[in-house]
């Protein structure tokens, strides 16, 4: 799937708890604390009742970072891209961001709770998505 940056992915299991909890404390907890306190109960529910849904993204053998996303017809909706910080800033997100453009999807919708990081992410995505779009018509 993600062969040409070497990533390979996979579905989470329960196992797999460790690792997200400690990407959510690294990357989102400092985000969301500023408005809430982040709640591990809440992580917790979250989790066990959503990991079947959650893709682990792979370098070798190595957890890397993780993905959601749901398909409701035509609309992919992306409900988190997560990735460990030493893998961040390397085109990791932006790669994921052009497979999902190629699932032949009439529209995106990106749920970032408010998270001003995500937001700016997915808006130059989207920008630079569209000017590629507009320049190869």
């Amino acid at each position: 799937m993600h062969k040409s940056i070497g990533i390979k992915t996979r579905t989470c299991k329960k196992s797999d708890y460790a690792f997200v909890y400690g990407l959510v404390r690294k990357t989102i907890f400092p985000l969301v604390s500023q408005f809430v306190k982040p709640d591990k109960k809440i992580f917790d529910r979250r989790f066990f009742s959503d990991y079947k849904k959650t893709v682990i993204l792979l370098r070798g053998k190595r957890r890397i970072g993780l993905y959601e996303l749901t398909v409701n017809g035509k609309i992919l909706t992306i409900s988190r891209i997560l990735l460990a910080p030493f893998y961040q800033k390397r085109g990791i997100g932006k790669y994921l961001m052009e497979y999902f453009e190629t699932l032949d999807l009439v529209r995106y919708n990106y749920q970032s709770g408010g998270i001003t990081l995500l937001q700016d992410f997915i808006r130059s995505w989207a920008i630079k998505s569209l000017k590629r779009k507009i320049i190869n018509t």
